[in-house]
This record gives structure tokens, sequence and C-alpha cells, in this order.
């Protein structure tokens, strides 16, 4: 009964376990770390799923938006930003980078992004949607405080006009425009599986394909 109401309720598996525990009942669903050995070949799938995507950038996160692997455009990326090496296609271990925080944070992700307003604001409204569905009052308090920094009302001017938002990355090539999707493994078992999702940037326009193939030409 206790495990018809949660998924009556779309409950995630981590507050599942929460119940039943409360309930007197052990946790049904197992949290694996990535580090462990049976998680070994969840970190295949991730690389896999990371270096298929190459030569464009992709990361895999949390619902927290904490980095835990990235492939090699990506890690050249973060590294540039945090200003540490962060290796392609290992475990990041904890405290993982935060995309979310590095948006607003970071003097040099702000720089590079050329309309970082439109980019935060729609940011702010995935990780709110994401604090929500995962329950996560700690991912709700980051969200409620990184709002406050955005003093400048939206302007007419800012709103973009395309079907999708792009991200647009300012280089020493020129500007390339990407726009994002997001992966997540399905019928998922874990609570760390259903936290789990990969994003991947893809190119906008030709211009950013033809440069980013020319940048990047991996065997």
């Amino acid at each position: 009964m206790v495990l018809k109401l949660g998924e009556a309720l779309d409950m995630p598996f981590r507050d599942q376990n929460v119940l039943l525990r409360a309930a007197g009942f052990a946790a049904v669903f197992p949290e694996t770390e990535l580090s462990a050995p049976e998680a070994a070949n969840v970190r295949a799938i991730l690389e896999m799923l990371l270096r298929n995507h190459e030569p464009f950038g992709a990361v895999a996160l949390t619902h927290r938006w904490e980095v835990v692997m990235a492939n090699r455009p990506q890690s050249a990326f973060l590294s540039e930003v945090i200003g540490k090496a962060i290796l392609p296609f290992e475990i990041i271990e904890e405290p993982r980078p935060s995309l979310l925080r590095l948006l607003f944070e970071s003097d040099v992700l702000r720089e590079r992004l050329v309309n970082w307003n439109l980019v935060a604001r729609e940011t702010l409204h995935r990780a709110r949607r994401d604090a929500l569905w995962a329950q996560d009052e700690e991912l709700e308090a980051v969200v409620r405080h990184l709002s406050g920094t955005l003093r400048s009302p939206m302007k007419e001017g800012d709103r973009e006009l395309s079907v999708l938002l792009p991200v647009e990355v300012r280089t020493p090539g020129g500007v390339l425009r990407f726009f994002t999707t997001l992966t997540t493994l399905g019928a998922p078992q874990d609570v760390l599986l259903q936290d789990l999702r990969v994003e991947a940037y893809h190119p906008a326009d030709a211009e950013t394909e033809h440069s980013v193939r020319q940048q990047f030409a991996f065997a």
C-alpha cells in the first residue's frame, strides 16, 4: 500500500524510501554510489552517451545540477570556467561543481555567455521545476537565493523569438550558438539512476557545427 501510494503520487524513489521507513518497513530502492564497483555498468553507460556526442559538449548531472561526468569538449570548457582541471569521462567526487551556481557565481561564465540574462532566467525556471518534482527543499532554497540576484527585470528586447532558446557562447573565433537536450535513463530501479540526466549541447546553426568540428577532431 505504501508503494502504491508513492507511485500514485509520482514520488521520487528517495522519498518513497523515507515513506517506507516511516511506516516501519525497509527501504526498497537501492541508492548506489557512482564510484562503487557495482555501479561500473552505470559509469560505462554514461561514458558511452557522452563520448558518442562528441565533438559537441555533454555532461551528466544530478537533479541538483551537480556535474558528475563530462566529455572532452565540456570538460575543457568547465576547467576554464572553474579554474581547475576536470578530467573527461571520470566521476567527479563531491563537492561537485554545480552548473546552476556557476551560471550565477562565475564571472568567467557570465562573460562567455552572450545572452546570459535569458539563459539564467530559463535555467532558474528549470531548476524550480526540478526542486518541486524532487521535493528538494535545499534546491528550492538555492533557487530562491539565486532568483534574488536577478535585479534587472526582463525587457521586451530581451525576449528570444526563435523556437528554441539558444546558448550563445563567446569564443576567440566568434559566437557559437547551441541548443540543449536532456536524456534520462529509462525504467530506473535505483535512487541514483532516477536522479541522473545527460545534458547535451547541439549546434544551433551551420557555422557553429563547422567551427566545433574543426576545433575538436576526435578519433
